[in-house]
């Protein structure tokens, strides 16, 4: 009798091997696919988490909601330079806090950034009716004494400055650049398509949005408090002494930048993880408090 063949007997082991060298191969383009969707998805949550907070900052200073001054007022006493005091010192209406400095601190890690609270005269140095109609008659500042309100937040989901920017930008530590913002309002300062005109608002409340000039290698609430105020590094924040739409380092026409600059202010946020990244834009051609971002998939906002 024939013997009878047999079918079903099973894999060799070389199609065995096969079959779990596919089957790995598969697993680890699956986890790779994983992890690149959790990067993505915390990368998308990190970027509208940053633009929350920057809307809130915005909101707060386009509201007149400001960070709280806790049991701190300001007053000039009679002179020029707006002071905070205890509160158990009355303040004598001439000085309010006009708005905040937003800076950037690229050299931690993770890194933040600062909301300084500024104030400024309410009208012009040895007036009490000439309302203040520039950045420098407010005379605005910032005190190391008073720093202990301001706020720091943490760059969410390891968020890290990117090293691409745009015509008019925050610089990060150690370039050519303070990485600090500036956003005011004020309802005497000047109106005009391009920021400051020369011609009042008509007591509407207006931001005036600006990138500090490029001074600063660190931006710690210390030296933004004399780069404010005119003591330290430099003199201060002035209106550029050709143009009310500029402002300036003390009155210096070199380190001149727009305020509310009709292209925006721009800035690139990197991932932490992966190679995305977002561009800001605050301010232009909406309004000087609107924010929007745009995704890319390469670092530093390159298409």
């Amino acid at each position: 009798m024939g013997a009878r063949s047999r079918t079903g007997a099973g894999f060799t082991i070389v199609e065995t091997l096969i079959f779990l060298a596919i089957s790995g191969l598969m697993l680890a383009l699956a986890v790779t696919s994983m992890e690149g969707k959790e990067q993505q998805t915390e990368f998308d949550t990190g970027v509208d988490t940053l633009k929350s907070d920057l809307n809130e900052q915005m909101s707060s200073v386009s509201d007149g909601n400001y960070l709280a001054l806790g049991n701190t007022n300001c007053t000039t006493n009679g002179g020029a330079v707006p002071v905070f005091v205890t509160a158990s010192t009355p303040p004598d209406g001439s000085c309010t806090v006009i708005g905040e400095v937003i800076a950037f601190t690229t050299n931690t890690t993770p890194e933040t950034f600062s909301v300084l609270p500024v104030i400024g005269r309410n009208y012009i140095t040895g007036t009490t009716s000439t309302p203040a109609t520039t950045i420098t008659q407010a005379v605005p500042q910032i005190s190391t004494s008073y720093t202990k309100y301001a706020q720091t937040i943490t760059m969410p989901f390891g968020l890290t400055l990117g090293n691409n920017f745009g015509l008019t930008t925050i610089k990060p530590n150690g370039s050519a650049g303070s990485g600090a913002i500036g956003l005011f309002t004020f309802t005497s300062f000047e109106g005009g398509a391009n920021g400051s005109s020369g011609a009042l608002n008509s007591g509407a409340s207006h931001v005036e949005l600006f990138v500090v000039p490029d001074s600063l290698t660190t931006e710690t609430a210390a030296t933004l408090a004399g780069y404010v105020n005119g003591v330290g590094l430099n003199s201060g924040l002035d209106n550029c002494p050709t143009d009310a739409a500029e402002v300036c380092i003390g009155n210096n026409s070199s380190s001149a930048e727009p305020i509310n600059p009709p292209s925006g202010i721009t800035f690139c946020a990197n991932s932490g993880q992966d190679s995305y990244s977002a561009l800001f834009t605050l301010g232009g051609s909406n309004s000087p408090d609107s924010l929007t971002d745009t995704i890319y998939d390469r670092l530093n906002c390159t298409n």
